[in-house]
């Protein structure tokens, strides 16, 4: 499904909290996408020499992450192939099962190879190596799957090759200003609270424009971590 809208992430930016209905789910979801957002081991990482030293993760790599982060919910769909002179190009859709989120996500995966031809003779079918797409076919496929997971986060290698590696916070920093004085305010009541929910109460107390603000989120999600760590739910 192409064209399908991941419904808590829009509502999330609609309301302030949506589809993730407490403080405590926002923790949740908040450890889930900075963990998303985390580099993959350099154990995992493998080096192109034939394209210029570039840095990728392999299709086993990627399928053991989906399997662990998606609990082995996700799938591949609408996957077309195209025959362009020597090479195939590819496109499928990778869907996945969002732990907290319980809502499906789509990401368009897109790649193409080349078909290994007999030197000297015309790009084509006609010149291709015998069985030569034994091994090209499922080539292609495994890149059409990486390049779909790419758009999930950095631990699948979004941003291995790229110049500027744009932070997690950055991403969901909203730039609307909140009065200095509610900030002070805020963070004097959250230093004092003694116990999660009164944590919970004063969050659901908040502007829902507040809580787009990612800085704002933030305060309230600390306390609530540091509570728990101190097994004062």
């Amino acid at each position: 499904m192409e064209d399908r809208k991941d419904d808590a992430i829009q509502k999330w930016h609609e309301t302030g909290n949506a589809a993730i209905a407490s403080i405590d789910d926002l923790v949740v979801l908040d450890d889930f996408v900075k963990f998303m957002a985390s580099k993959p081991l350099d154990s995992e990482v493998r080096i192109n020499k034939l394209a210029d030293n570039s840095k990728y993760l392999g299709v086993g790599t990627i399928e053991r992450l989906l399997d662990e982060l998606f609990y082995g919910i996700w799938e591949i769909s609408d996957y077309k192939t195209e025959v362009v002179a020597n090479e195939i190009t590819g496109i499928m859709t990778l869907r996945v099962f969002h732990p907290v989120a319980k809502t499906w996500l789509s990401r368009v995966g897109v790649g193409a190879v080349q078909i290994r031809c007999k030197k000297g003779e015309p790009p084509g079918l006609g010149s291709k190596f015998v069985n030569a797409l034994v091994a090209d076919y499922p080539h292609l496929k495994a890149e059409c799957l990486k390049n779909a997971a790419k758009s999930l986060g950095n631990i699948f290698g979004r941003n291995l090759n790229r110049q500027e590696d744009v932070k997690y916070i950055e991403t969901l920093h909203d730039k609307m200003d909140i009065p200095v004085e509610l900030m002070d305010e805020l963070a004097v009541e959250i230093e004092v609270a003694v116990n999660s929910q009164q944590i919970k109460t004063l969050y659901d107390r908040q502007k829902p424009e507040h809580k787009r603000n990612y800085q704002f989120k933030a305060m309230f999600m600390d306390k609530i971590r540091e509570l728990k760590a101190m097994g004062n739910e």
